[in-house]
């Protein structure tokens, strides 16, 4: 399955007990399943654009250009990578006292995430094992 519409919006962040009790995990869910399609993660014919301007990954505006296939699952991975880094932004600019080292990993994965080239972004997979080392820094 792809989503084909990830961005900042449909992102869902819960923390039970929060700000009272800041201590049990935070979820983080994914919201608007509009778009999903049932896509193989191989390359898939387009047949119109999907998708959030700002979002959308390159390729995917290019072949609505000028015909083609593009691979909904690597697009997946560039909005996602624009998400981050749009959040990024954001904390960047809000709280002070944020561990920088955390900021700079997610920076480093998010920038791979955008690669122009589809195949040279990294896998969902490679993204989360790079995301869970976050919690030993």
């Amino acid at each position: 399955m792809t989503h084909r519409d990830i961005k900042p919006q449909n992102i869902l962040i819960h923390q039970p007990g929060y700000p009272e009790d800041s201590s049990e995990s935070v979820e983080v869910r994914l919201a608007d399943f509009g778009l999903v399609k049932a896509c193989p993660h191989t390359i898939v014919q387009m047949s119109r654009i999907a998708g959030t301007t700002g979002y959308i990954a390159p390729e995917i505006a290019l072949a609505q250009l000028v015909g083609g296939s593009v691979s909904y699952y690597k697009a997946d991975v560039w909005s996602l990578g624009r998400t981050l880094r749009t959040l990024l932004g954001v904390h960047i600019k809000g709280p002070q006292g944020s561990d920088t080292r955390i900021v700079e990993c997610i920076d480093r994965i998010s920038l791979r995430m955008i690669a122009e080239d589809p195949e040279s972004r990294p896998s969902p997979t490679a993204i989360l094992e790079e995301l869970l080392s976050l919690q030993s820094v």
